[in-house]
């Protein structure tokens, strides 16, 4: 599978950005963060740009490996849709983080887009009868409920990345995976009854 689903274009991109952005100032990195305030007083460029930068080196790298497995699990046909689901998973969480949870005040990081992907990668599976895809929804399911009940652990994460870890995002984003998969499916119902309606 990784032969035949390397190398992305769309990936190498994605990679670029992140380190690219890394490697720019403190002040830059501020300027493009998940700002609630921000966002309010007419900056909704943050609501995508914030889940692009991280807090630290580590940080970054912890996302960036965990999007490279990600990609390495996408189906061949569904490859050319891995930058519009990053970009629309990311749109949609940040809306979701604006609309859903007040008190998150500040956010970086790619974490909750990844889980976001995690959702659509998996239906992709599962539609391919591919058991990895029930397999890795399952994992998610978990982790999320164990991490909004409190169970899950993030002091040792939360130390390498210098910052509490944001799980509300992570919430948020497998809630954008599920909402932009279940668009896509009323798309296609749409079109297809348009289609026969047209005949």
């Amino acid at each position: 599978m990784w032969r035949n689903n390397w190398p992305y274009p769309a990936l190498l991109g994605i990679a670029a950005l992140l380190i690219v952005l890394q490697l720019v100032t403190e002040s830059g990195v501020t300027e493009l963060s998940y700002q609630r305030q921000a966002i309010l007083a007419a900056m909704p460029w943050r609501l995508i740009s914030g889940h692009f930068v991280h807090s630290n080196l580590i940080h970054m790298a912890m996302n960036l490996a965990a999007l490279i497995l990600l990609a390495g699990l996408i189906p061949e046909k569904n490859r050319s849709y891995l930058l519009p689901v990053v970009v629309v998973v990311a749109l949609l969480t940040g809306g979701f983080l604006l609309l859903m949870e007040p008190q998150l005040e500040h956010y970086v990081g790619l974490s909750g887009v990844l889980h976001g992907l995690s959702v659509v990668i998996g239906i992709w599976l599962w539609r391919e009868h591919a058991i990895s895809g029930p397999v890795l929804l399952l994992l998610l399911l978990t982790k999320i409920v164990l991490e909004q009940s409190g169970l899950l652990d993030t002091s040792s994460t939360e130390s390498l990345i210098d910052m509490r870890v944001a799980t509300e995002a992570h919430l948020w984003g497998a809630v954008s995976g599920v909402t932009l998969c279940a668009m896509s499916a009323l798309a296609q119902r749409l079109s297809r009854a348009l289609g026969r309606g047209g005949e």
